[in-house]
């Protein structure tokens, strides 16, 4: 694992399959911690398992939400940042 994104935090939305996916899991094995955003709790779940493994760390942390759901994003983002802090 490099170190390059060492003590950062990303939020990545539509994340849980895709280039969102591998985004997450490219900063995840930079050393980032992600917020792993999708709106299927399944898909999610499994994204954040997947990366988790790959990187050998819990690294990745699943939320579920509508991103055109301004309440429900702030308070993920609220919710990961009280977390972290």
């Amino acid at each position: 694992m490099s170190e390059l994104f060492q003590n950062r935090v990303v939020f990545v939305t539509g994340a849980g399959s895709g280039i969102g996916f591998a985004i997450c899991r490219e900063f995840a094995k930079q050393g980032a911690t992600v917020a792993l955003n999708d709106i299927r709790e399944d898909v999610a779940q499994s994204a954040a398992q997947s990366i988790n493994d790959t990187v050998g760390r819990d690294a990745v942390t699943p939320y579920v939400f509508d991103v055109a759901d301004v309440e429900a994003t702030q308070s993920a983002i609220r919710e990961f940042d009280t977390q972290q802090g």
